[in-house]
C-alpha cells in the first residue's frame, strides 16, 4: 500500500497535533495535581516521581503513536527495522529520564550537575532520531522527515496570519 507524501505529511500533522495536546493535557494535570498535593501538604519524593512518569507517559505515547502510524506506510523490512530501532531509542530514553529523575528525587550523585547529565541522556536520541530519519527517507523517498513536518508548521502558521 503506497501513501502519497501529501497524505502522508497531513496525517504526521495530525499526529505532532495531537502530541502537542497530549503534552498540554498532561502538562495541566500535573500542575493541578502538583498545587494540590502542596496545598494538602502530602509533597513526597514517590508522588513527585510519580508526576514525571506521567510526563514520560505522554513521550512513551508520542513515540509508540509515531512508530504506529510509520509501519502503516511502508511494508519494506528495511523501512519497518529503522521505525522499530527509533521506537526502542523512544524507550531507552524514558528509561533513563525516568532513573535520572528518581535519582534527583532520592537525591543520589549530588555532585554531578543535573543539566549536563539530562543533556547527556537527550542528545543521543536527538542524534539517533536524526540519522533513523536520514536513512528512511533513503529507503522510501515518500518519507517525511522532521525538517519537512517543521517547515511545514512554519507554513501553516504563516497561512493563518
Amino acid at each position: 500500500m503506497r501513501v502519497s507524501h501529501q497524505a502522508r505529511m497531513e496525517k504526521m500533522t495530525r499526529l505532532e497535533n495531537v502530541a502537542i495536546c497530549s503534552g498540554l493535557l498532561i502538562f495541566i494535570l500535573v500542575l493541578i495535581t502538583g498545587y494540590l498535593l502542596y496545598a494538602v501538604g502530602m509533597w513526597t519524593s514517590v508522588l513527585l516521581f510519580t508526576i514525571f512518569l506521567m510526563i514520560h507517559a505522554g513521550l512513551l505515547f508520542w513515540g509508540w503513536a509515531r512508530m504506529r502510524l510509520l509501519f502503516r506506510f511502508n511494508s519494506n523490512k528495511t523501512y519497518r527495522r529503522y521505525v522499530q530501532i527509533e521506537g526502542v531509542g523512544v524507550l531507552l530514553t524514558v528509561v533513563a529520564l525516568s532513573l535520572f529523575v528518581w535519582g534527583g528525587v532520592m537525591q543520589v550523585n549530588q555532585n554531578i550537575a543535573y543539566s549536563w547529565l539530562g543533556t547527556l541522556i537527550i542528545l543521543p536520541f536527538v542524534y539517533m532520531s536524526a540519522w533513523v530519519d536520514r536513512r528512511l527517507k533513503e529507503v522510501d523517498s515518500e518519507h517525511v522527515t522532521y525538517q519537512e513536518l517543521r517547515k511545514q508548521r512554519r507554513l501553516m502558521k504563516v497561512g493563518k496570519r
